[in-house]
C-alpha cells in the first residue's frame, strides 16, 4: 500500500496545493496527517476542507486544538498563540468540528468502515493546557 502522510501544514495552503499537485502524480492509495492544520499562514479553512475532502483520517495537533477551542495556548510563545486564535476567528463551523477531533473520528470511520477510539487526537506538548 503507497501512503502519503502530511504534517504541520499550519495554514499555508500554497504549500498544500503544491504538495496535493505531487500527490496527483504519484496516486497514494490513503493520505494521512498529523495535525497541526491551522496557525500561522493565512488559509487555515481551505487547508481544512482540503484535508476533509482527501486525507482518510488524521489527528488534532496542539495548534488545531487552540484554533478549534478545545484549548487555550497558554504554553505557546505569542506569536504561536495570535496566529491560532487568529485561525480559530476565520473557520467555519464545519472546520472548527473537524480540528475538535469529532470531525476526524467520523471521517475516518467513513473511510475505513469502522468506528476508531476516541482517542484519535495526540498533541505535541506535555503540559495540560487546562
Amino acid at each position: 500500500m503507497n501512503v502519503a502522510i502530511l504534517s504541520d501544514i499550519h495554514a499555508n495552503f500554497d504549500a498544500l496545493s503544491a504538495v496535493a499537485a505531487e500527490l496527483a502524480r504519484r496516486r497514494p492509495d490513503r493520505i494521512y496527517h498529523l495535525g497541526d492544520l491551522a496557525g500561522y499562514n493565512a488559509q487555515p479553512e481551505e487547508c481544512v476542507r482540503w484535508t476533509m475532502a482527501n486525507a482518510a483520517a488524521g489527528v488534532s495537533g496542539n495548534h488545531d486544538a487552540v484554533a478549534c477551542g478545545r484549548a487555550a495556548g497558554r504554553n505557546f510563545h505569542a506569536a504561536a498563540r495570535k496566529a491560532a486564535l487568529w485561525s480559530r476567528d476565520r473557520i467555519s463551523p464545519e472546520c472548527r468540528d473537524y480540528l475538535s477531533g469529532r470531525g476526524f473520528r467520523e471521517h475516518a470511520k467513513e473511510a475505513v468502515g469502522q468506528a476508531l477510539p476516541d482517542t484519535v487526537r495526540c498533541e505535541n506538548h506535555t503540559r495540560n493546557e487546562g
